[in-house]
């Protein structure tokens, strides 16, 4: 593709990449930077262009990243940081910190895989004591609030999440 590879100006090591639901733009967690970029994706050709305020702080070393299915709420694992950040999106792109956010997951917890869950109510976060933890989901606000009886042990080191409809 013409152009390829595309800078990502303003971050460093990209570890998670996601599409949001419209098409419109790429999400890129940079780890190295500890910063969220977001692209504009042009629909005919896949050329990418900064976002007008990209890169956006995040949590320390943000790695895995999930994107609600309205497209309005992008969460972001925190490895460095042991924590959960959401931020709500903007029809033009930029990201504003929900209230509350980066959430602490626990010392050494070292969150990676992270889902949301179709109906947009849940999301889940792989953390390495081997368990999971859950939060509800405000999807207007993106606010947070654990699930009772979160983490939940899985007997096995999670490396991957995925929420499926019934």
């Amino acid at each position: 593709m013409p152009g390829s590879p595309f800078a990502n100006t303003g971050g460093d090591s990209p570890q998670g990449i996601r599409v949001t639901p419209n098409g419109k733009f790429v999400v890129v967690a940079n780890q190295a930077t500890s910063n969220v970029s977001i692209l504009s994706l042009a629909p005919g050709t896949g050329v990418l262009t900064d976002v007008v305020g990209s890169p956006f702080a995040s949590g320390n070393e943000p790695s895995g990243m999930a994107i609600d299915p309205s497209g309005k709420v992008v969460f972001v694992t925190n490895t460095g940081g042991d924590s959960l950040s959401a931020f709500t999106m903007s029809a033009a792109g930029d990201l504003t910190p929900v209230a509350g956010t980066p959430i602490a997951l626990g010392t050494i917890s070292q969150p990676g895989s992270i889902a949301v869950d179709p109906a947009d109510k849940f999301v889940y976060i792989s953390i390495v004591p081997k368990e999971v933890s859950g939060f509800m989901v405000n999807p207007s606000t993106g606010a947070l609030a654990p699930i009772t009886g979160s983490p939940f042990s899985v007997g096995q080191l999670t490396r991957g999440l995925v929420v499926v409809k019934p």
